[in-house]
């Protein structure tokens, strides 16, 4: 495969060329902002919340040494690979994958495909978090979801996910669509800030990563210092 890069580096037109023929792209402003792009995708709820609770669960440290064995071996490559694709053809995925051949657009298109599946269910992961978010300054004295039920997750699955029931009265399956308000307002909230984002291509986007980026990381270390100084933090620790 590298092999294969390098020759079709060599046939790829170079971007003074590119330009003469009106096919200029766009691309980032400074390293520092892909950097920032990339990092701020890759690090998730699956790396704040998810690994760490597998990692207890299956072991701590045997669990630890096949990840991080997978990850140099096989992720790291990839990823290194995939950085390569872009940096000789700048272009997209579609156009990167059927420049080596053109049986490989699928491969592109599937890349494509999973990134917006993975933005879809991240988008109303993050409308949940708003909602919950502007309710817990609803109440006067408390939370809203204090007396609610059984606590939160009862307000959760039926304020603001909107779970029925699983089966109907008639014991038939529910297939409910019911539209939750203020969750419909989240996700078209935050698709417009990612149209925002996004619009004014690459250049304006690496600038917003600097913050995207760098604030939940200094909120992480800010409310981990804040818990860890609380009573009883040694005892969770341990």
């Amino acid at each position: 495969l590298t092999g294969l890069v390098s020759k079709q580096r060599q046939q790829a037109p170079d971007s003074a060329g590119r330009a003469k023929m009106g096919e200029a792209r766009e691309g980032w402003s400074a390293r520092l902002g892909f950097l920032s792009a990339a990092i701020g995708s890759a690090v998730g709820l699956g790396n704040v919340w998810r690994f760490p609770n597998l990692s207890y669960t299956y072991g701590g440290g045997a669990f630890f040494l096949p990840y991080l064995l997978a990850m140099v071996f096989i992720g790291i490559p990839i990823l290194t690979l995939e950085f390569a694709l872009g940096q000789v053809f700048r272009s997209g995925d579609v156009v990167a994958f059927g420049a080596m051949n053109k049986r490989l657009r699928g491969v592109g298109l599937g890349s494509v495909w999973c990134g917006f599946m993975v933005v879809c269910y991240y988008v109303l992961i993050i409308a949940w978090a708003i909602t919950m978010l502007i309710n817990s300054f609803q109440g006067s004295v408390s939370f809203p979801w204090t007396n609610y039920g059984s606590g939160p997750s009862d307000f959760f699955f039926e304020k603001v996910v909107g779970l029925g029931p699983e089966l109907l009265s008639d014991g038939s399956l529910n297939r409910s669509t019911k539209i939750v308000p203020q969750t419909w307002v989240g996700v078209t909230f935050v698709w417009l800030c990612i149209y925002l984002c996004t619009f004014k291509g690459p250049k304006m986007a690496g600038r917003i990563t600097y913050v995207t980026m760098l604030v939940p990381f200094a909120i992480l270390i800010v409310l981990a210092c804040f818990f860890g100084g609380l009573d009883g933090a040694q005892e969770g620790i341990d």
